[in-house]
């Protein structure tokens, strides 16, 4: 199941050539949340094994490429995919442990509600930061957060070229 929805992500925006490096890796973290979050319970699946089959080789290897032939080291560029892995997997994962039904996920704008209705009960005389960053913290499942860490770690593997 973990081979079907990485191997499926690797398409679209990922494989269109003509797109600069930045935004093909983009496309590919996009549509591997996409079909991960769509499948909530693959989370636990994906953490209990090796991801060593072809597809997903397949997958790291054209990442290695794109980024090897955008002039990052070839070093780097698989410390880079190793962070890309890790940050694009450990989103998903956490985005996805609230979820307790099975199923498909309620929208981003449900799950957003639902998580700053829990934080806004942290105690502000305890914790007085966490209390003042509940809306950031709320938005933490979002897209948009997602593509802010996305591009902190892309800007970081430019900085390393």
């Amino acid at each position: 199941m973990i081979e079907k929805l990485l191997g499926d992500a690797d398409s679209g925006g990922f494989a269109d050539e003509s797109k600069p490096w930045r935004d093909r890796i983009e496309a590919l973290a996009l549509d591997v949340r996409a079909n991960l979050v769509a499948h909530p319970g693959a989370g636990a699946l994906l953490m209990s094994g090796p991801m060593d089959g072809p597809r997903t080789t397949t997958l790291n290897e054209r990442l290695l490429g794109l980024l090897i032939d955008s002039g990052v080291d070839p070093v780097e560029a698989a410390r880079s995919t190793y962070l890309l892995i890790v940050y694009v997997l450990g989103s998903i994962a956490l985005e996805v442990s609230d979820e307790t039904d099975p199923g498909p996920l309620p929208s981003e704008t449900a799950r957003v509600a639902r998580r700053r209705a829990t934080y806004e009960q942290i105690p502000a005389e305890v914790f007085p930061r966490s209390a003042a960053a509940v809306p950031t913290m709320a938005r933490f499942i979002t897209t948009e957060q997602y593509l802010w860490g996305l591009h902190r770690i892309l800007d970081g593997i430019t900085r390393a070229e």
